[in-house]
């Protein structure tokens, strides 16, 4: 089993004004938000020689961020959490087969899946 942490630094810098402006009269889009955002993430794994799992978390401080002169939350980043699968099966003395699946959860987004699989002589 193996076990990890992350750390980092995220710069963001939001320029409306290089947009394409739809409403004119909007007090946000005519200025300019940077922030610099500390990030940290961890996660775990377990594996054998025939299957793996792991389960982990990034932006586990999230991430808001408001204009400076409007106050107007303009961005949003939740813990994002990721469950992976996978495994080796043999399905004769040929041929292996290799499934993998992730899994995707954040907070006001649908659950996001992946299924992947390959075979091998």
């Amino acid at each position: 089993m193996v076990f990890g942490i992350s750390a980092g630094l995220k710069y963001l810098n939001l320029n409306y004004g290089d947009g394409y402006i739809v409403d004119n009269n909007d007090a946000i889009l005519f200025s300019n938000t940077r922030a610099l955002k500390m990030d940290f993430g961890t996660g775990t794994y377990y594996y054998t020689k025939k299957y793996y799992i792991g389960l982990s978390a990034t932006n586990l401080m999230g991430i808001y961020l408001s204009d400076t002169k409007t106050g107007t939350e303009v961005l949003t980043e939740t813990v994002h959490y990721y469950l992976i699968g996978g495994g080796l099966l043999f399905l004769n003395k040929n041929w292996q087969f290799f499934p993998t699946a992730l899994i995707k959860y954040t907070s006001n987004v649908k659950l996001e899946f992946e299924y992947n699989c390959k075979f091998c002589l």
